[in-house]
This record gives structure tokens, sequence and C-alpha cells, in this order.
């Protein structure tokens, strides 16, 4: 099991440049729909698909049926679902150890040149 203080800590961090990538993802289908391109940080977009593919990765591999769900829910409206999905990553990381491991990871790669959300 995690340190629980941590896990929390860890996805505290992880939390705003996931909803700038997803929010990004989501107003570009919309941009393309209408034929007007959505400028992008590339540096938040490289962070916030390396975050997402963690937690997809993890929550496929430790998840219950709840976490799947929720994160499906995410994917479609980040603003709409982000308290309880990352309240949900949370409790997952308490309880998986790998999983926390692999979010510090992230925090520790991509420290040296932390993203900016453009909001």
């Amino acid at each position: 099991m995690s340190d629980p203080v941590q896990s929390q800590l860890l996805v505290a961090k992880l939390s705003k440049p996931l909803l700038a990538y997803l929010t990004y993802r989501l107003e570009k289908a919309a941009a393309l729909t209408e034929a007007n391109p959505y400028p992008a940080d590339s540096q938040t977009l490289k962070y916030g698909e390396a975050i997402l593919a963690v937690v997809e990765r993890g929550i496929a591999e430790h998840g219950q049926v709840g976490d799947k769900i929720i994160l499906v829910g995410f994917k479609k409206n980040p603003l709409m679902y982000q308290d309880v999905f990352f309240r949900s990553l949370t409790e997952l990381a308490k309880k998986t150890p790998e999983l926390a491991r692999q979010l510090e990871l992230l925090t520790t790669h991509f420290s040296a040149k932390p993203p900016v959300a453009n909001n």
C-alpha cells in the first residue's frame, strides 16, 4: 500500500496538465469540425499524453469497473468528472504502489521543464 498523503500529492500535481490535455483534445475536435485550428503548448500536450497513458494502463490493470466507467466519463467531459475522477485515481494510487511509482516517475521526468497550461 502506498502512502496516502504522497498518493494525494502525486494526483494533485498531475491533475492540471491532464485536465489541460483532455480539454485541448476536446476543443481541438470541436475546432476541427468548425475548421478553426486551436493552438496549444506542445510540452503540455506531451505531458498530458504521458499522464493519460499511465493512468489508462493503471486503471485497466488495477481498477475496478467503477474506476473504468469514471475514466470514460472523464475523457468525454473532464470538467464535469474531474472531482470524482481524481478522487478515484487517488484511492487507486493509495492501494497500488506500482501505479503510485509510475505517477511519481512522471512528475520527476517532467519537473525539469514543467508545462504551463494556457488557461
